[in-house]
């Protein structure tokens, strides 16, 4: 088995979908310490401390690959108010199903679209995701359903929020200008900072 044409991943983790369907027993695969410094740096988040995953891989009676399986992880990002840390922790469950090459070119005929429908509903055509061989890069698979679950606006408990808010337009609110004659508004995202590198 050859996994050189993958693409090299943060979380490299290749498997044989074949292989896989044949032991019918889950895998599990924990990130390392360095994989999670550099998933962080692709999510854009400040901090990973954890990332683990569990997944099974089935063979269905249309002969389509069905990977499934859970994610944990625990992440910590910039509060998009105060510029605290927040950490938050993601249990979330993934599923896809994955066709090979040959079967793609028949995805757009009426029979292979109604055998997909009658298979008890459980997924449409354009839910495969077709590959030139078995070969799955399965970390990859787990980073992408990981992204989908990171809060896109993490914010700190809403009384630590009201405090700092609240110390901003109390002493930050307006400052004269270099001429003192007029007042203009602080931007409020530096005056945040400050306030934040001050605690």
């Amino acid at each position: 088995m050859h996994y050189s044409s993958l693409p090299q991943t943060e979380l490299y983790r290749p498997i044989s979908l074949h292989a896989c369907s044949r032991t019918h027993k889950p895998y599990t695969v924990k990130a390392t310490q360095k994989e999670c410094t550099e998933l962080a740096k692709r999510l854009q988040i400040a901090c990973m401390n954890h990332f683990s995953f569990t997944y099974t891989v089935n063979i269905n009676t249309l002969e389509k690959y069905i990977v499934m399986g859970y994610i944990n992880a625990k992440i910590e990002q910039e509060c998009v108010v105060t510029s605290y840390l927040v950490s938050q922790k993601i249990h979330s469950q993934f599923k896809e199903m994955y066709s090979i090459d040959d079967v793609a070119k028949h995805k757009d005929t009426h029979a292979y679209q109604k055998s997909v429908h009658d298979n008890r509903g459980q997924f449409k055509a354009n839910d495969i995701q077709y590959l030139s061989n078995d070969m799955l890069d399965i970390g990859e698979v787990a980073t992408q359903f990981l992204a989908l679950e990171i809060d896109l606006y993490p914010r700190a408990d809403d009384r630590v929020c009201h405090q700092v808010l609240k110390d901003f337009y109390k002493q930050n609110d307006m400052q004269k200008d270099n001429d003192g004659d007029q007042t203009h508004m602080q931007s409020a995202f530096n005056q945040l900072k400050k306030l934040t590198q001050q605690n």
